[in-house]
């Protein structure tokens, strides 16, 4: 059995606080896909607006995209509006149509498709209507 000045001492070390190297930072914000690229398989945070499309839900900006892929679609309201997503970023072209021996094309996306993981949203601004 521990003296009680040994069990203070154990629980002084437990209660110490983390240096600020220590603490979690922000993710990273990314608008590009140079940017993207830079971060794959990260967290990071991007910044447009909420739209649906047939994969999954998708934030658009500036000719950057990425698709919320395990969000089927925006809650009623939401579309339009400009939010923050973090997740998870991923590239993949696991959604690309394809071209069968007949020469048909499948339904899909061109590829090269940005998605995150694990999305956390909120919303910045509501659009002007």
């Amino acid at each position: 059995m521990k003296t009680p000045a040994a069990f203070l001492l154990g629980l002084a070390a437990c209660a110490t606080t983390p240096t600020v190297t220590d603490m979690p930072t922000e993710p990273p914000l990314i608008s590009s896909s140079t940017e993207a690229r830079a971060h794959t398989s990260q967290v990071v945070r991007f910044v447009g607006e909420a739209y649906d499309a047939k994969l999954s839900a998708i934030v658009v900006s500036d000719g950057f995209s990425v698709y919320c892929i395990e969000i089927q679609e925006w809650p009623m309201g939401l579309t339009g509006k400009t939010v923050e997503v973090t997740g998870r970023l991923e590239i993949t072209d696991q959604y690309k149509a394809t071209v069968n021996a007949k020469g048909e094309i499948s339904q899909g996306t061109s590829g090269g498709d940005w998605l995150l993981h694990q999305v956390e949203y909120r919303v910045i601004e509501a659009s002007p209507e």
